[in-house]
């Protein structure tokens, strides 16, 4: 999503004084997606320091904040887990300051020329169209199905 909003014009500049692929993508292109990057990976940690399931699974006892955390709890040494949290907490929230404040320092004033927005056509509605919709459908309504079945269950007698 964010590659939608590069400048294109930045490129052929670039490409017209000799600049090589991998300048382009160090100079032009990595500078504007690396917010996106790095929203993406504070994300992708922030689930997987809160997720349980994972690394019990995969982890064969490898030692995991979140994993200790509810077998402190499952022995009643709420103290550790208490602990544990806490350290959980500081560690997401390291991320987070961390995250501001890289994005707020290489933050930079980026296509400064005025654009109209432009009305693109339909495209028609093909059989490959119908599929993709269809099959997205489908993928989020298995993402979402997890959350579905907790609401229905919340609501349930025993």
């Amino acid at each position: 999503m964010a590659l939608k909003y590069i400048d294109y014009s930045e490129i052929e500049v670039a490409r017209g004084i000799g600049a090589s692929r991998v300048r382009i993508f160090v100079d032009i292109i990595f500078p504007a997606i690396k917010p996106a990057v790095l929203l993406s990976t504070m994300m992708t940690f922030i689930s997987g320091i809160s997720s349980y399931a994972a690394p019990s699974i995969l982890g064969h006892g490898y030692k995991v904040l979140s994993t200790q955390i509810a077998i402190s709890k499952a022995n009643f040494d709420f103290q550790r887990a208490a602990l544990a949290a806490i350290v959980l907490f500081a560690i997401g929230f390291c991320v987070l300051v961390f995250s501001q404040y890289n994005n707020r320092k290489n933050r930079t004033k980026r296509n400064l020329r005025a654009t109209q927005f432009v009305r693109k056509n339909r495209r028609k509605l093909t059989a490959g169209n119908v599929i993709e919709n269809v099959l997205v459908f489908v993928v989020v309504l298995l993402i979402m199905l997890p959350v579905i079945a907790i609401i229905y269950l919340s609501f349930i007698d025993n």
